[in-house]
């Protein structure tokens, strides 16, 4: 027999039954200054352990907490173990009230090659691995009410291990997303050749320069902005210049110029304004 079942036990029974060991209004009041202190030091952790929208305590958190009420956890050498043809190791560890050397919980870990993380890791690391669930889960079984009341999830992260691998978190927090697909990048436009555009088949709006230059022509032509809305409904059937295409701007152009011949200034190749 180990050692460490050697270890007394505190039952606290009386002849009637149980009893209570303190005040239960001492004990919570103890329990939340605990509780206080416990996520105070735990918001200040640059890297939390969050799955599903609850934040989970690791060993050493939970060997904070067993701090508060002295107690330690007392791991036994980890043993080699095959479980259905799976190898790994298991460990047992006790948690101690070091005051009174009494067993206040105990727990058993297993590090498995079955398990995600673990397939193809040293047995070294596996034997650490269990010894380390070993302790969380002894100080998990007496101090999770604590955890608790500290709004922490009152499993520790060691035991979550296959969850932690399905949604994508390792120890150091949320893994950061996959970089973005590279960006295709989109082909090259040929350079424009001034020779192979052709303004008649060009469906698109006019360009500012060009309604302004539309507008100058019509105050040189002496036409009014009136007779020229008339022409563009009853020829092209618009009513507003920002909807002339430039497919059409040549042919309006030269209808202004057509009332005036006897002006002596020279109109210029139209669309060449942009």
């Amino acid at each position: 027999m180990s050692k460490m079942n050697e270890l007394p036990v505190d039952t606290n029974m009386s002849s009637n039954g149980w009893t209570l060991g303190e005040k239960p209004r001492k004990v919570l009041t103890d329990a939340h200054e605990a509780a206080k202190a416990l996520k105070e030091v735990i918001d200040s952790k640059p890297k939390k352990i969050i799955i599903g929208g609850k934040e989970y305590l690791e060993m050493p958190d939970l060997q904070t907490l067993g701090k508060f009420y002295s107690i330690m956890a007392r791991p036994e050498e980890p043993k080699y173990v095959e479980i259905n043809g799976t190898k790994g190791f298991s460990c047992y560890a006790v948690a101690v009230h070091i005051p009174t050397n009494q067993i206040v919980s105990a727990g058993t870990g297993y590090c498995l090659q079955d398990q995600p993380n673990w397939k193809k890791r040293p047995l070294a690391d596996m034997a650490a691995m269990s010894q380390t669930k070993a302790v969380a889960r002894a100080l998990r079984n007496a101090l999770s009410w604590v955890v608790v009341l500290a709004g922490f999830a009152p499993t520790n992260a060691e035991e979550m291990e296959n969850m932690r691998e399905l949604e994508g978190v390792n120890g150091n927090g949320p893994m950061p997303p996959p970089p973005p697909p590279a960006e295709i990048p989109a082909p090259m436009k040929k350079p424009f050749d001034p020779s192979q555009y052709d303004a008649s088949t060009d469906n698109r709006p006019i360009s500012d320069p060009q309604r302004k230059r539309l507008f100058t022509l019509l105050a040189m032509s002496g036409k009014s902005e009136e007779m020229m809305r008339q022409y563009l409904e009853s020829t092209w059937h618009i009513n507003e210049t920002r909807l002339i295409l430039r497919s059409q701007y040549a042919d309006i152009c030269s209808w202004i110029v057509s009332k005036n011949d006897d002006d002596d200034w020279e109109l210029n190749e139209p669309g060449a304004e942009g």
